[in-house]
């Protein structure tokens, strides 16, 4: 989960107010939550921005790429809050090196705890501009991530196909915010089905006379919404709905709502 504060995306002031903008989002200044974790590096938890500009100011690079953001999410109830902010500050030292001032904030007011850093891409030192690329997520952000959550005997998400992109912030936003997107009404038709099914083959055969067309030939089940020719793998819908989890929502306890027919 990555996202920069592009130059080619918008101008330099646009640039700056993103920056400020998401600062106060990873800091709470709307006081959206009573209880979260938060650490400054390299710059005060007071005045973030205005420290990161006195930086960009000092070096002369005020132009590009401002910040980056970094959202690291752990799977429900396998964290404690000052567990998952330690591995926030540790993936920060090793991600940075302590060379960019950054802002390291624990939310808990999600599903799923999770981490905000927010990041100078001017360096404090010797003021060098951080880079970052879709490869560069996967040979240091993520993996970096994964080292921590197996140090600490957490679970892990699998990868997918080298160089595949997570999700772009825009979407993380969206879903964070419950604003629909384009996997909300297969997440619905999913959820319906299983509330239908007692057996996997009855959960297929639900999600079928919806429309959906289901692979399994191949190393990731994969389903094919109704009107697309794309298909989509289950596990890209999220954590809840790769074949492990529906399997397991499919045979707990559940009351069938009366008058509903179920398909067989």
């Amino acid at each position: 989960m990555h996202y920069a504060l592009n130059e080619k995306k918008s101008s330099r002031r646009e640039n700056e107010k993103n920056l400020q903008a998401i600062l106060g989002e990873a800091m709470n200044q709307n006081h959206t939550e009573q209880d979260l974790f938060q650490t400054g590096l390299g710059c005060t938890l007071e005045s973030p921005f205005a420290d990161m500009k006195v930086v960009k100011k000092q070096w002369h690079k005020r132009g590009g790429v401002e910040g980056y953001h970094l959202v690291q999410s752990f799977a429900p109830g396998e964290v404690t809050p000052e567990l998952a902010h330690q591995i926030g500050l540790e993936l920060a030292e090793r991600l940075l090196g302590g060379q960019f001032q950054a802002v390291v904030s624990t939310h808990l007011n999600t599903q799923c705890i999770h981490n905000h850093i927010v990041w100078n891409s001017v360096s404090l030192a010797d003021g060098r501009k951080y880079r970052s690329n879709e490869r560069s997520y996967y040979t240091q952000v993520r993996h970096f991530s994964d080292e921590l959550c197996q140090k600490y005997g957490l679970s892990i998400i699998q990868p997918g196909r080298t160089g595949q992109p997570g999700r772009s912030y825009a979407q993380w936003q969206a879903e964070r915010e419950g604003t629909p997107t384009w996997k909300t009404p297969i997440q619905r038709d999913v959820d319906e089905a299983i509330a239908l099914a007692l057996t996997w083959r009855q959960f297929v055969r639900e999600m079928e006379g919806r429309g959906y067309a289901f692979h399994f030939d191949r190393k990731y089940p994969t389903l094919i919404p109704p009107g697309r020719q794309r298909p989509v793998r289950l596990k890209t819908l999220g954590w809840n709905y790769t074949p492990e989890s529906i399997r397991r929502r499919i045979l707990a306890p559940k009351r069938t709502p009366a008058g509903k027919n179920r398909r067989y």
